[in-house]
């Protein structure tokens, strides 16, 4: 059924900012309670430049940002008071190459660094952020995820999920590759949902796969609408990228996330000449999947980047007119 609850955050987000989501049936709640952080000249808040994850945990606000001469860890009430900083540019300690991804750890968080390859776990103490602990990974990674203690990452240039333990050992690797021809641009997202699931989905195909943390696929959808770039031998041995076949811009997926057991929401749109990075993506198409079988049950047009789906809260980070993350407080519904 189109518009359920199961998707109500995600349209409510879409409602709140003038998008009519695709499709939808029923009544969209109110929101009882905004909160912006960010501001355009720093008087008003912080001023971000390349928001690439935020994650909730119980009260704090985890906030990554990439953009500029330092990269930046930041944590903040729900209320948008800031609680702490840290982050520079760089390779040693404390430091980021280029962070993509988040994962509560006890009294702090796991900050997940592919350009540096490595973990960096931070403690939050009062007001201040502390380098608790740090782990090499064993080879590149596209994202990570953590769940219930155990690390999971997608690999880079394969496809496939790998567990890690404390010392960034692998303990198992399993699944398929999304561009089993292609091996050179096979890489996507990860996301961890208790108590035993994995959801994976490829940046430059329309694929999406659930898996069990010990290795069993649930489903596997193919969603539509996106158009990927063609792909195709070139005369030094590699490959060559141009536009769908159809003309256009290439489409690219730029971000996954889920709302509990209920909803997987992924988020692509065009890559545009100029672009570096799917990061820099702004307003995106959302394709909404039930959680337990991967069919589509909603999507809307022209949303920002959704970073959190709950049943009573729900973040994004709109890029225009200027880099904020908006924290929405939503009707609790069943």
């Amino acid at each position: 059924m189109l518009g359920s609850r199961k998707t109500l955050p995600i349209l409510l987000i879409a409602a709140c900012l003038g998008v009519r989501p695709i499709g939808t049936i029923g009544q969209i709640p109110s929101v009882v309670g905004e909160t912006t952080i960010g501001s355009l000249d720093g008087e008003d808040g912080p001023i971000f430049g390349l928001v690439t994850r935020a994650v909730v945990d119980g009260e704090l606000l985890w906030v990554l940002d990439n953009l500029g001469p330092t990269g930046q860890l930041s944590v903040f009430s729900l209320t948008g008071e800031v609680i702490a900083r840290t982050g520079a540019r760089g390779e040693g300690p404390g430091e980021f190459g280029f962070p993509v991804a988040l994962a509560p750890s006890g009294e702090g968080i796991a900050v997940f660094d592919v350009a540096n390859a490595r973990i960096s776990t931070y403690l939050l103490r009062g007001n201040e952020l502390g380098l608790n602990d740090e782990m090499r990974l064993p080879f590149a990674v596209s994202d990570a995820c953590a769940l219930s203690g155990r690390i999971f990452v997608l690999g880079f240039h394969e496809g496939l999920i790998h567990e890690l333990d404390s010392g960034g050992s692998v303990v198992r690797s399993f699944g398929e590759p999304f561009l089993p021809d292609v091996p050179s641009v096979d890489f996507g997202r990860i996301l961890c949902r208790g108590p035993d699931a994995l959801i994976v989905s490829s940046t430059h195909v329309p694929v999406v796969r659930r898996y069990t943390t010990d290795g069993a696929m649930l489903w596997e959808t193919e969603y539509e609408g996106f158009a990927p770039h063609r792909i195709e031998a070139n005369a030094h041995g590699g490959r060559s990228f141009s536009g769908p076949p159809g003309g256009g811009h290439p489409d690219m997926m730029a971000t996954l996330t889920s709302r509990a057991d209920r909803v997987v929401a992924v988020q692509y749109g065009p890559f545009t000449p100029g672009m570096r990075t799917t990061e820099a993506m702004t307003q995106l198409r959302t394709v909404l999947l039930d959680f337990e079988t991967g069919v589509p049950v909603d999507e809307t047009r022209d949303t920002p980047r959704i970073d959190v789906l709950a049943d009573t809260i729900a973040v994004a980070h709109p890029a225009l007119p200027y880099p904020r993350v908006v924290v929405y407080r939503i009707m609790s519904s069943n």
